[in-house]
């Protein structure tokens, strides 16, 4: 196997840009050729890149049956999230099956309706079945993204603060009313779509 010895980052760290304020990572992988499975603890405070903010984040991995369990814990942009997951490979492509996610901004919180499974390979990130439910709304993501887009977006309901977690720049208040569908379809360069 291949272990990475307990660590810190040095404080303001910057590459490319995207700097990290503090990180103390203590993980061991196995097999990272094959069927990678991690062990240990990764800590991070202060992450900036580009509109990603993360104040403190904090994973947990252990081996599991056919893979690695995860356990996630952050805060950003106000929001806290915790997310619980196991990431496998398959083929030449990695596969998260997500098991539970909670999210927490301004008195509005989404949660995981079922399980979801997110593949990542060949340069192509599909979502299936991921479905949040928000205070009485939700919001259905499924469809495939890469250097060709084709995502479909259902909202119903849903609290605008929750968006701020996926786009800062949207600081918005209130609730989508009703059901609306946005189709995301052409280059991740020039998307376009219709809704």
């Amino acid at each position: 196997g291949v272990s990475a010895k307990t660590g810190r980052l040095s404080p303001g760290l910057r590459v490319s840009g995207s700097t990290v304020g503090s990180a103390r990572i203590k993980l061991t992988v196995l097999d990272p050729l094959g069927t990678p499975k991690i062990d240990g603890t990764a800590d991070l405070a202060n992450v900036r890149s580009g509109s990603l903010v993360i104040d403190k984040a904090t994973l947990a991995a252990s081996n599991a049956q056919g893979g690695t369990a995860l356990k996630l814990t952050a805060t950003s942009l106000g929001a806290s999230v915790d997310a619980t997951a196991t990431l496998s490979a398959q083929g030449n492509a990695s596969v998260l099956n997500l098991s539970a996610l909670t999210i927490v901004k301004d008195g509005a919180t989404a949660t995981l309706a079922k399980p979801a499974t997110i593949t990542i390979g060949g340069g192509t990130t599909r979502i299936d079945g991921l479905v949040l439910n928000a205070n009485g709304g939700s919001v259905a993501i499924a469809g495939t993204a890469g250097n060709a887009l084709n995502l479909t977006v259902e909202l119903h309901t849903l609290p605008l603060s929750l968006a701020a977690v996926a786009a800062p720049e949207f600081d918005a208040s209130g609730t989508v009313s009703g059901k609306l569908t946005i189709t995301i379809t052409g280059s991740a360069a020039a998307p376009g779509g219709q809704y």
